[in-house]
């Protein structure tokens, strides 16, 4: 039997196996399983490789840290998260040897209750972003999305926010944004202020500006740190444009916000702004109602009302103080007898 033969056949009994084990070969893609997924879908595997290097690279006192700095604690706003003591640094150089990891393993390693794994996924994400076609970054972009519910920690956020949906809606619609910015999710809203450091860097403010006013009201501490941290850099880029936003708002603005917006003023500039006087916060829908009241108030809403002050003014003679006489008490249909005072009509009643 020549080679080509011999060869042939080892392919079909190579075939036939694969086939008896319910696996089948595809041109170009190695074995795909019989239910049409490749072998690569399955996220256990490099995915579990990446749990394995960090868990050997964990730290008790480290993850105790870690644990009580990210607020952890029941009520806190990373209550049930999970540390095993690595540092970003490290997960870094963890995630670059994973580089090329498929999204659905990916999805696998973000899934984790470990705070570090889900790091690793999102700096994995981050890199292959950086360096993916337009299709590949539009796919990137929907699946941070729909994944938000695991991006739960300002870490998570600030490492991915600005590189992933910064960066693809940069030439695309930035809606998504908005919705993401009136979110009941923490972090959605976030995400929604982070992204804009993208557009930042690229000296466009708009959309910061837009988004900072709708997240004034934000009862949230971690947003006032987050929005007022993005207001600095923008003054770092252009002064004028971020007086301008804290002329019209730094009285209503919530004080942590205020103070990271204005950290690299002089402080003379800071004690200005943290004294000027606060005042209530109006949404603009409150505001339209109150310019549109004031603007349609007819003048019988203040004439009438002064006709009928100046005639009773002038009935008693100029003297609202004069002294009381039979004047009856409508409220109570009781009167009052001459010579008493108001002081003395409950001790009168009381008789």
């Amino acid at each position: 039997m020549d080679g080509p033969t011999i060869f042939g056949a080892a392919v079909r009994a190579i075939a036939e196996i694969a086939a008896r084990k319910g696996a089948t070969f595809a041109a170009g893609r190695g074995p795909v399983l019989a239910n049409n997924c490749s072998l690569a879908d399955n996220s256990s595997m490099i995915a579990k490789d990446i749990q394995t290097r960090l868990q050997a690279l964990g730290n008790p006192k480290d993850a105790a840290f870690l644990a009580g700095f990210f607020k952890t604690g029941p009520g806190q706003y990373g209550e049930g998260d999970s540390f095993i003591g690595v540092r970003v640094p490290v997960i870094r150089n963890v995630a670059k040897d994973f580089k090329e990891l498929p999204l659905p393993e990916v999805e696998f390693l973000l899934h984790s209750p470990i705070h570090e794994e889900r790091l690793a996924a999102l700096v994995i994400l981050v890199m292959q972003a950086a360096r993916a076609d337009t299709k590949s970054r539009k796919a990137i972009y929907d699946f941070y999305l729909a994944n938000t519910k695991f991006i739960n920690n300002w870490d998570l956020v600030d490492v991915s926010a600005p590189q992933i949906v910064g960066a693809y809606l940069a030439d695309n619609s930035r809606k998504p944004l908005y919705r993401l910015a009136t979110s009941s999710w923490l972090w959605d809203r976030r995400i929604s202020i982070l992204a804009t450091f993208h557009f930042i860097r690229g000296e466009d403010f708009d959309d910061t500006l837009r988004i900072s006013e709708i997240l004034l009201a934000d009862r949230e501490d971690l947003m006032h740190k987050a929005v007022g941290w993005m207001l600095r850099e923008v003054g770092k880029r252009d002064v004028a444009t971020l007086e301008a936003f804290l002329g019209q708002h730094c009285r209503v603005m919530p004080r942590t916000m205020l103070r990271y917006a204005i950290e690299r003023f002089s402080e003379k500039k800071r004690r200005a702004y943290m004294g000027a006087k606060k005042r209530p916060f109006l949404s603009s829908r409150e505001r339209q109602r109150r310019d549109y009241a004031f603007s349609t108030t007819s003048t019988r809403d203040w004439i009438i009302p002064s006709f009928i002050f100046a005639w009773n003014f002038l009935r008693n003679e100029g003297n609202f103080n004069s002294k009381p006489g039979c004047v009856r008490d409508s409220g109570r249909n009781a009167e009052r007898e001459p010579g008493i005072s108001h002081d003395q009509m409950p001790n009168l009643r009381s008789q």
